[in-house]
């Protein structure tokens, strides 16, 4: 599958086959709304069609604090790309064959970061993972099995992040 976004918010479309989309690439689906068993809404792809303009990559909203990842602000910015920072606060879980998880926190709060596999993120080849290590990360707001996360969409995504005046 693939993440697609426009004005409105965001969606994870869910595919019977591989697809070749580029980032900026605009298409139009048809499909049916639901929820894939464990909280997280998709659209089940019926028909696709690829439409002939592009656009740049959205960037993500701007940093909001880990913290705000609560329950109730997951929940409004479900299906948005965010930004948010901290320090890496507990060790990369591999959740194979699926994807790895790993956890970033600030003083409000912490948010599970979700790498699926699709995405081609390898940890393994980043230096930024370490619990303690300030990281940015830019994504999806999801739900899996109760827990809101950020899905990156590539390895750019992540990145270090040098907190202002220092830290």
């Amino acid at each position: 599958g693939f993440a697609l976004q426009d004005e409105s918010g965001g969606l994870y479309i869910s595919t019977q086959e591989a697809t070749d989309f580029a980032v900026g690439e605009q298409i139009r689906v048809v499909g049916t709304v639901g929820d894939d068993g464990h909280g997280q809404r998709i659209l089940q792809l019926h028909e696709w069609q690829r439409l002939p303009q592009t656009t740049e990559a959205i960037p993500g909203m701007p940093a909001v604090p880990s913290g705000l990842m609560s329950v109730a602000a997951a929940q409004d910015l479900g299906g948005q790309l965010v930004t948010v920072q901290g320090r890496v606060s507990r060790p990369l879980v591999t959740d194979a064959p699926y994807g790895d998880r790993l956890w970033l926190a600030d003083n409000s709060g912490e948010v599970q970061i979700y790498m699926p596999r699709s995405t081609d993120i390898r940890p393994e080849k980043l230096g930024l993972l370490e619990p303690g290590q300030p990281l940015q990360v830019t994504g999806l707001i999801s739900q899996y099995d109760g827990n809101h996360e950020v899905i990156p969409r590539f390895t750019q995504d992540l990145q270090p992040w040098v907190k202002v005046g220092g830290g």
